[in-house]
């Protein structure tokens, strides 16, 4: 690790060269290609569910563990790549997900009841669950074999798609359920996923599994901890918005549970000295710890977002579904056009100013939304514009940050890490901010299923407190990929 840091020292002099010239136009389609299956999927599901209610004959609750399953099989997953990568190179593991993908994909169109349906969606998940953290690592991994350490604009590029999945996912989910069947929610990854797989086959070098970092033992008792503890712990959080539910059995016991099971593995792990399943250690590190609390903030900002802005539109501005949708591409839109100068503005400013100026912009943009419940459309169309350009930009510093002064077989439990704390976020900001607008709702006279206009400001303004609690966070990043501390 020292030896690493000051290598990067004194190295600091150089400039980041385009991704394509690292990486090869080739090997950037394969990753964007491969990711955008799950990144698109899940927002062509929760754009169907209420088709998928009247498909199956079954009602809301039983339905919504389509995505449920969904995300804790991802969750439970991603803790297990390191160890895959030392069973398969990057290559081998980064086609078997996108082949298993593809797979359980056509399950899932061809599943007749809901049950199977669920079931076949909790072995995608799980797909997904390594497919993500891999689309971070190997590109990383690959520009340090070829000598590049500044990967701003690697992981800017690499990242677009997850930025594509709110632009293409409404309008595409719209097509599909206006002129085809429900099959099509999920047929729809076939053809994507033999692309991907073509082009992984064709520009994706197989490397040394051990020079990639993966170990050859698997911690069973660790995967058990780590990722039961992850499970339930995102299960209880999930379970606050739903109804009816127990805060006591549906809540308080499985996050209390999942906590204490990770609390075993984290010291589990800080006495094991070799094969780690998940380094915790690297949290020692200030750059690390910076960049994992800041990935925390920023999944409460994006996906707590992802629930609270629809609903806004919807029952305070009396906007349909599809109305809401296309309003919310400008945020995407804004995303989009972030990648366009981010990594001249990282260049220019640094990673630890170009967070914390966009976290406070998506703390302004999203407050905003308080007072605005009159604005016309076309300046709130502005507003959702600005957002996503704060919300595209304060992420590409966050996870470039976290390998700053790394070992390449640090590289996977540093996306891990990354991948794991933004995870918590987005369900732990999703519980609260909906707990929130109900709560808040019910005691200013609303009814279960409609909010009150103080409950969006107040759903709202802890949304923008997260933001700028974000940004305070922030401070701590590095200020730039030469900062090794």
């Amino acid at each position: 690790m020292n030896t690493t840091r000051r290598a990067s020292r004194q190295g600091g002099s150089q400039q980041a060269p385009g991704t394509i010239s690292v990486l090869g136009l080739g090997y950037l389609a394969a990753i964007c290609c491969g990711v955008l299956m799950p990144v698109i999927d899940s927002t062509l599901v929760a754009v169907g569910m209420d088709t998928l209610v009247e498909a199956f004959g079954s009602d809301t609750i039983t339905m919504q563990w389509v995505s449920t399953s969904y995300l804790l099989a991802l969750t439970a997953a991603v803790p297990i790549t390191n160890w895959a990568l030392g069973r398969l190179d990057g290559k081998h593991l980064w086609m078997l997900c996108l082949a298993l993908f593809v797979l359980t994909s056509a399950c899932c169109a061809a599943s007749p009841t809901a049950g199977l349906l669920i079931a076949s969606r909790t072995l995608q998940g799980l797909a997904a669950g390594v497919i993500m953290p891999l689309t971070q690592t190997l590109p990383v991994m690959e520009a340090r074999r070829r000598g590049v350490t500044k990967t701003a604009g690697i992981v800017a590029s690499i990242n677009l798609p997850i930025a594509l999945g709110p632009v293409l996912g409404p309008p595409v989910g719209g097509l599909i359920l206006n002129f085809g069947s429900w099959h099509w929610l999920f047929l729809v990854n076939i053809p994507l996923g033999i692309v991907a797989l073509f082009l992984a086959g064709r520009f994706i070098n197989a490397g040394n599994r051990q020079a990639e970092g993966g170990t050859e033992r698997l911690d069973i008792a660790g995967l058990a901890l780590i990722s039961g503890g992850l499970v339930l712990v995102l299960l209880g959080l999930a379970n606050i918005a739903s109804q009816p539910a127990s805060m006591l059995l549906d809540v308080a016991a499985p996050i209390a549970i999942g906590a204490a099971l990770l609390a075993l593995f984290c010291k589990r792990t800080l006495r094991r000295s070799a094969d780690p399943l998940v380094d915790i250690r690297l949290f020692s590190h200030i750059n690390q710890r910076a960049s994992g609390s800041a990935s925390f903030f920023f999944g409460i900002c994006l996906y707590a977002a992802q629930f609270v802005l629809p609903l806004w539109w919807q029952q305070l501005r009396g906007a349909s579904v599809f109305e809401t949708g296309t309003y919310m591409m400008a945020q995407g839109v804004g995303v989009l056009v972030s990648r366009l100068f981010v990594t001249r503005v990282i260049e220019r400013l640094g990673h630890r100013r170009t967070s914390v100026a966009s976290f406070i912009l998506l703390a302004a943009t999203t407050a905003v939304f308080c007072l605005a419940t009159t604005a016309p459309v076309p300046a709130l169309l502005v507003l959702l514009f600005v957002r996503g350009i704060a919300q595209g930009t304060v992420n590409i510093p966050i996870n470039s940050a976290i390998y700053v002064g790394l070992a390449p077989e640090q590289i996977p439990h540093a996306t891990m890490l990354s991948r794991i704390m933004q995870q918590v976020g987005s369900s732990f900001g999703t519980a609260l901010v909906a707990m929130t607008l109900q709560t808040v709702s019910i005691a200013t006279g609303g009814t279960g299923g409609s909010s009150t206009l103080e409950g969006f400001t107040a759903a709202i303004g802890v949304l923008a407190a997260a933001a700028l609690i974000g940004a305070v966070v922030a401070c701590a990043l590095p200020r730039s990929e030469d900062d090794v501390r």
